[in-house]
């Protein structure tokens, strides 16, 4: 069975409370749902799932679950932060990114400066309305004075990137916590290609910047729907080793990631974020990957 459908037999031979609980930690699994991340490591380390970032959408409804119940398993048994281990923050500025695309810039208020952290990280939003959700961070320098995130408003949000989109202004607060990072960059890799999809380039994003700023090799194939959709477009756009598609300039056809894999030096270190079917496609083409 699936991570969800334990919880949903599990439940129904529980007490009230403990069926509320049982709820609880199946709707926290969906808070990685659209946006599954995955590494293939080249050596001799397995996929690793993080399903990350934008928890709002119509999957929730017709009840996807994980694409790797192994990972929903370890992220349910993490301890969850106390609340007063959480940092309080203000929005400093909230900018336009791509179509339905915003970056929304954190900074905290006694203008201190916020934990350091590495390309992949991501951080929880506990939002004003009772809501928390994960995004990705998009810039990674030491001593950060500011955390900014890219988010995407869907149209089946069941309130997390609705209420940032219609609610969260310039100097309200809220608070976040410390980043994690489960979908790390190996910076010492030989070369780097990265898959992104959609606002899958959050992450991918922060690991571009980094790879050039220390010259290493790598290559970006990013898809989207249009060029309309497509954040960082024009920065990405001066970065010879960046690939883009859009499907509605390919007669609605996807990324080809098999054949791009195919192609690729076994010893390179791949990595891909995007809407589960890419991230499917991505995991078919690396199965034999050492």
């Amino acid at each position: 069975l699936s991570s969800a459908s334990r919880v949903d037999a599990e439940a129904t031979a529980l007490p009230r409370s403990a069926r509320a609980a049982a709820r609880g930690r199946q709707e926290f699994s969906w808070l990685f749902r659209r946006l599954d991340c995955a590494l293939k490591k080249h050596i001799s380390g397995p996929i690793i799932d993080k399903p990350a970032s934008v928890p709002d959408d119509r999957s929730a409804a017709a009840g996807d679950t994980l694409v790797n119940e192994v990972t929903a398993t370890a992220m349910e048994s993490a301890p969850a932060k106390a609340p007063d281990g959480l940092i309080e923050v203000r929005v400093t500025a909230i900018r336009y990114a791509a179509r339905d695309t915003h970056l929304y810039e954190f900074t905290r208020p006694d203008g201190k400066p916020l934990p350091a952290y590495e390309p992949g990280a991501h951080i929880d939003l506990h939002l004003p309305n009772g809501l928390t959700r994960q995004y990705s961070l998009i810039n990674a320098e030491p001593d950060p004075a500011t955390y900014t995130v890219g988010i995407k408003r869907d149209p089946a949000s069941r309130g997390g990137s609705r209420y940032v989109h219609d609610e969260l202004r310039v100097g309200k607060t809220l608070k976040i916590s410390a980043p994690r990072n489960n979908f790390a960059l190996v910076e010492s890799a030989k070369h780097v290609v990265l898959f992104a999809g959609g606002i899958g380039i959050t992450p991918i994003w922060c690991m571009v910047q980094r790879l050039e700023r220390l010259g290493r090799s790598w290559a970006l194939y990013y898809a989207c729907r249009s060029r309309s959709d497509m954040a960082f477009l024009q920065s990405l756009e001066a970065m010879a080793p960046a690939q883009f598609h859009f499907d509605d300039e390919t007669a609605g056809k996807f990324l080809d990631v098999t054949s791009i894999i195919a192609n690729t030096p076994k010893d390179a270190h791949l990595y891909c974020c995007g809407p589960t079917p890419m991230l499917k496609a991505f995991e078919a083409a690396t199965k034999d990957w050492p």
